[in-house]
């Protein structure tokens, strides 16, 4: 989740939700979603997003206020620390922004009580271009009601460092766990750090496991786990051994316990400190952030576990962020505009330009001058793909119960299993996703 998924989110009341999405879902048959009309005159909409795609943002919002002047867009970037408590408090007082930034997960659910139905205005065309609306819509299919607009496909993947690859006499990057250890002990044995990791914020350990755990799952168990996860299924444990193995081996940053991954152990592989790092395609740690490595940065997928259903390396996918209006919005029309603005597929080869944003429309095309780039696109636009089912399936209330658990696990002083169980308790005290077995 999920921009990402860089991201802090932040607890919410269980109960507090839970109440608030069974008044959302009395609401719901009402047909107040998508109900306001255009106003007659100029219209200011304010938009709240946490600043990612920045560069793409700020020139699309300019580009979109030049082209129409009674439908100004006020853009407004909050902490992204705060972002979603400032989200729940407004959707407390029921005032706020026209227009939110939320992932492309079933996480939009968390906030279902303060968000519009936009089923009166997507269009077939959209539904057709845009990827991941089943994850932003009742019952979690792409048939149902979208509470969010898809914007843009996020991918957990590898970057390396070629010139450290080359120190330590390895020339091509792995494709399977055995190689990749082997590679890991080459780099260590040459004095270079195998990976660049930080533990400090437990993120890194959603990201492990988005690349791992789906290995052992068949498509229709990662569909069932993003409709309702189970925590303590063996497949997440499994995948959360072997990124503790590497640890355990000395593969990792030494002093990754007391390390932040955003900015420091990103940090860390830009700066050469480390000759792997798990990042991301798009929006935050992607390919653009390393530009200046040049050539020296490449790019491989998750390798191939022992025991993995897959026989070659796929790709991990899941959506980038979504953007949401709230049901006080003051001209929901108008702001559904300026959605469909972002969707349209020149506004998304702007944002790849701009930010390293990956496309989720199928007809946007995409230039840049770094391979690492071109390889992550053709990865995206003709490589199998696997759901990054732990990252896609965190509620709000989960996700940081998660997050606590992983620097315990590295440490040794709890185990995975009892991690997950603490994981899974949160799990039961989330509300149901709308419109899903027992949602």
């Amino acid at each position: 989740m999920v921009a990402r998924r860089t991201r802090r989110i932040i607890p919410l009341l269980a109960g507090a939700l839970a109440a608030a999405m069974a008044v959302a879902l009395a609401a719901c048959s009402g047909g107040s979603a998508g109900g306001g009309s255009s106003s007659s005159g100029p219209v200011t909409l304010t938009e709240w997003d946490w600043g990612s795609p920045d560069a793409a943002m700020a020139a699309l919002v300019k580009q979109w206020n030049a082209a129409h002047p009674n439908i100004h867009i006020k853009r407004v970037v909050q902490p992204f620390d705060s972002f979603f408590t400032l989200e729940r408090t407004a959707i407390t007082a029921h005032k706020g922004p026209d227009i939110v930034e939320n992932y492309a997960t079933p996480f939009v659910f968390s906030f279902y009580q303060g968000l519009d139905d936009l089923s009166s205005y997507v269009t077939p065309e959209q539904r057709n271009d845009l990827s991941f609306w089943n994850v932003v819509s009742l019952g979690l299919k792409s048939s149902g009601a979208p509470y969010a607009l898809p914007w843009g496909e996020q991918n957990v993947l590898f970057y390396y460092n070629k010139a450290l690859f080359k120190k330590a006499g390895l020339s091509s990057p792995p494709t399977t766990w055995a190689q990749f250890l082997a590679d890991c002990a080459a780099l260590k044995a040459h004095g270079i750090v195998p990976i660049s990791a930080g533990w400090k914020d437990g993120y890194y350990g959603e990201w492990w496991a988005s690349i791992f755990a789906p290995q052992f799952m068949t498509p229709a168990q990662q569909t069932a786990f993003i409709a309702k996860p189970d925590w303590t299924n063996p497949d997440i444990a499994k995948a959360l051994g072997y990124m503790k193995e590497l640890w355990t081996k000395g593969y990792m940053t030494p002093t990754a316990p007391g390390l932040t991954l955003f900015p420091q152990a990103i940090n860390n592989f830009h700066a050469g400190k480390a000759a792997m790092v798990l990042s991301l395609s798009a929006n935050n740690a992607n390919f653009s952030e390393y530009a200046s490595m040049g050539d020296n940065l490449g790019t491989f997928l998750p390798p191939v576990l022992p025991g993995s259903r897959l026989s070659s390396p796929e790709m991990e996918a899941e959506g980038g962020v979504a953007w949401s209006i709230t049901k006080w919005s003051k001209d929901p029309k108008a702001a559904y505009q300026f959605l469909s603005f972002l969707a349209e597929a020149s506004s998304q080869n702007t944002a790849f330009k701009l930010s390293a944003f990956v496309p989720n429309n199928v007809n946007a095309t995409t230039q840049t001058n770094s391979q690492a780039g071109q390889q992550i696109i053709q990865w995206v636009t003709h490589q199998p793909k696997f759901e990054g089912v732990v990252d896609i399936g965190f509620l709000a209330n989960v996700e940081p119960a998660y997050d606590k658990v992983i620097p315990e696990i590295i440490s040794g002083s709890l185990s995975t299993a009892s991690a997950m169980q603490q994981v899974e308790q949160a799990q039961q005290q989330a509300p149901a996703i709308p419109g899903t077995s027992g949602g």
